[in-house]
């Protein structure tokens, strides 16, 4: 056998070998391009935004670590586009964050990875609050008079969404709210929702009260504290000033409800796993009530 015949026979061996190992490489690299692209399509960016931003972020940055090279120019486009949106979102908070988006009274950080906004509610339009069906009597926002209950949930309350740069899950959310009850009025139904979390506070027609908390549904914690469950406390009097504040961990499930600095209420366990979580404050009352103040102190991002 000559060396050319043996050169050829040699590489010829050589080919029968590779090419199995070139066709399975191959058919990996298009395996490997098909899930990158299958992630692509299953992924939008409102879906990322959602929930934790940051979370979202790492995810990404971890795809394109891994798949980035497999993406054509288009998708692998789209998805850096994605992580640059996430970037911005994601970034340290500022006051000047705060300020530009709650327009309140006062804000400050207290201390590292927390912000604390204080609201007072003395003229018609409030920082980024809503002021629903309530009207300004300028020591305050004053419920209207309610015919029932059902008409109370339907009606539109005081609210503030406390959206980015808030970040809800990183500690707990602390909701302190001023309240005023008339002279002429009575406090027979107040509730105060804050990030999923209620509390119903009723006051007796002859004296004395009852105080309820809950995380599922609104109507369910209002019909217990009308029907007698509950903790009892001296009720809300008219002419009197009251401070309520709720202090609430949506990752643990946790509530704490304070009357005037003293603890009425501690439950674990209610956060509702199933169900999207609500980033809202809100204040509702059967009968005229003064909203005089609200301060929260929250994470931030």
């Amino acid at each position: 056998m000559g060396a050319a015949e043996a050169s050829t026979r040699l590489g010829d061996e050589l080919g029968a070998r590779l090419r199995p190992l070139l066709a399975r490489e191959s058919s990996e690299e298009r395996e490997r391009r098909a899930q990158a692209e299958r992630w692509v399509q299953t992924h939008e960016l409102a879906q990322l935004m959602e929930g934790s931003p940051k979370k979202s972020l790492k995810m990404v940055e971890a795809f394109l670590r891994d798949y980035g090279e497999a993406l054509d120019v288009e998708s692998l486009a789209k998805v850096r586009g994605w992580r640059a949106a996430l970037e911005e979102v994601t970034a340290p908070s500022t006051l000047e964050d705060f300020e530009r988006t709650f327009a309140a009274d006062e804000a400050s950080f207290p201390r590292r990875g927390r912000v604390e906004l204080t609201q007072r509610f003395d003229s018609l339009e409030e920082g980024a609050w809503s002021i629903g069906s309530w009207t300004a009597q300028g020591l305050g926002w004053q419920a209207p008079l309610h015919a029932g209950v059902e008409e109370l949930i339907a009606a539109k309350a005081p609210t503030l969404l406390l959206r980015d740069p808030f970040e809800l899950e990183a500690g707990p959310v602390e909701v302190e709210v001023e309240l005023e009850v008339p002279l002429d009025a009575r406090a027979r139904l107040v509730v105060v929702s804050a990030i999923g979390f209620h509390c119903a506070l009723v006051t007796e027609a002859g004296g004395g009260g009852r105080l309820v908390a809950g995380s599922r549904d609104l109507g369910r914690v209002i019909e217990r504290a009308m029907s007698g469950a509950g903790e009892e406390f001296d009720g809300l009097l008219p002419g009197e000033r009251y401070s309520l504040k709720m202090r609430a961990n949506q990752s643990r499930g946790t509530l704490t409800v304070s009357l005037d600095g003293e603890e009425r209420v501690r439950i674990e366990d209610l956060s509702p796993k199933d169900r999207a979580r609500s980033t809202s404050v809100s204040l509702r009352s059967l009968e005229p009530l003064l909203l005089s103040g609200v301060r929260i102190e929250a994470g931030r991002r």
